[in-house]
């Protein structure tokens, strides 16, 4: 055939041009493909993804909501509102239920404070005094117990002994590591004379 023509590499060239044209449209079929494909694939692993990762915050949530349950019957007695928290992928909603009362939600928040220290590799556990203020005496009192039994080191501040019950006292100087007084200074400062 290329005999016969007048201009054989014309006929070479343009059958050489569709040749690489038709390359690269097979190229961009199959890109395409793949891209689909791959699209399709990550779609279904985040879709995954995202469906274990609702598993575990339900887990989580349900081994949370059990434990405060217990540490609050503990606290007040098993016919008490119970706290519970709900865990979502970007927030949480930690609600107090019947029971909102600022003494009963400091005790609540030191139920999932226990929850969370019992069930996680947390080494320490730190509650200041303002938690302590607004509870009621005895679920005070068998929130101290519950501190003790903890094997991880965990550090309280509590005033106003006189208060509670001879057991109680008698359970908070044993476990007294550190007193402060007007005479035993933090810091050896007075925070209160500062200007």
């Amino acid at each position: 055939m290329l005999k016969d023509s007048d201009k054989p590499s014309l006929l070479v060239d343009t059958l050489l041009e569709l040749s690489i044209q038709e390359k690269r449209l097979k190229d961009i079929v199959s890109y395409t493909e793949l891209k689909a494909t791959v699209d399709s694939t990550v779609t279904n692993l985040k879709s995954e993804i995202n469906k274990k990762v609702i598993e575990c915050l339900e887990g989580v949530q349900t081994l949370l909501n059990n434990e405060m349950t217990l540490y609050v019957d503990a606290f007040y007695g098993e016919h008490t509102a119970h706290p519970t928290i709900k865990l979502s992928e970007t927030n949480y909603e930690f609600c107090h239920n019947e029971d909102s009362g600022t003494g009963k939600s400091y005790a609540n928040l030191i139920a999932l404070d226990f929850s969370i220290f019992k069930l996680t590799n947390l080494p320490a556990l730190i509650h200041d005094l303002i938690l302590f203020k607004n509870i009621e005496i005895h679920a005070f009192e068998e929130i101290l117990k519950t501190y003790t039994t903890f094997e991880k080191q965990s550090f309280i501040a509590v005033d106003e002994l006189k208060k509670y019950n001879s057991e109680i006292i008698k359970l908070i100087n044993s476990k007294t590591f550190l007193e402060l007084s007007s005479n035993r200074l933090a810091f050896k400062v007075s925070w209160k004379k500062l200007k």
